[in-house]
């Protein structure tokens, strides 16, 4: 079998090191039992002895609040909008999100701060920046997919769907997932609104 190397997910808030340790522990601990829910898994991280303890904040009054927090972000991205948008003529219902999250920068004494926030899809719509940092996000999105998914291009039943689908793909970003130079155009048009 091939050597598995775990690497953290960006943005995950885990570190390249941290996957090292997780990774192989959960591997153990799913492969043992033929799968693993969530709750299992906390169990075996109370043993101040298991690699994973120290992942878990044990403070219940900190773990609340962070649990908090988490609820609130979810509440963020649970809710929708449905909006009507005309298209050649004719009108159609879409469902959208209602909340955005973005990086802001806010004046300060000591130059520039900048802060993640939440705003609402009118405010993204009405101010450049947050458009682009949306456009951005989706770029991102879709290149991260287009690299999950990458594998299943060599696979026979895939193979003709997904060689259509990242060619499609790869016109939007580039290898790095960057936009390419028509993601930027539309970019400058978001500027020009």
């Amino acid at each position: 079998m091939a050597r598995r190397v775990y690497k953290a997910r960006k943005g995950s808030g885990f570190t390249d090191s941290d996957a090292a340790v997780i990774g192989p522990e959960l591997h153990r601990i799913t492969s043992e039992r033929g799968g693993q829910d969530p709750h299992q898994i906390v169990e075996e991280a109370r043993r101040e002895s298991s690699p994973l303890h120290p992942y878990f904040e044990w403070d219940r009054a900190k773990a609340a609040a962070r649990w908090n927090l988490h609820q609130a972000r979810t509440m963020y991205g649970a809710i929708l909008i449905r909006v009507v948008s005309i298209d050649r003529g004719r009108s159609k219902q879409v469902e959208l999100r209602a909340f955005y999250n973005i990086v802001q920068s806010e004046e300060t004494d000591s130059g520039v701060a900048k802060r993640r926030t939440y705003v609402t899809f009118d405010q993204v719509r009405q101010t450049p920046d947050f458009a682009n940092q949306v456009i951005d996000d989706a770029v991102r999105e879709i290149a991260l997919w287009r690299a999950r998914y990458l594998v299943y291009m060599g696979e026979g039943v895939f193979r003709t769907r997904f060689r259509r689908l990242m060619r499609e793909i790869g016109t939007l970003v580039d290898s790095n997932g960057r936009p390419r130079t028509g993601s930027r155009r539309r970019r400058r048009a978001v500027r020009s609104r």
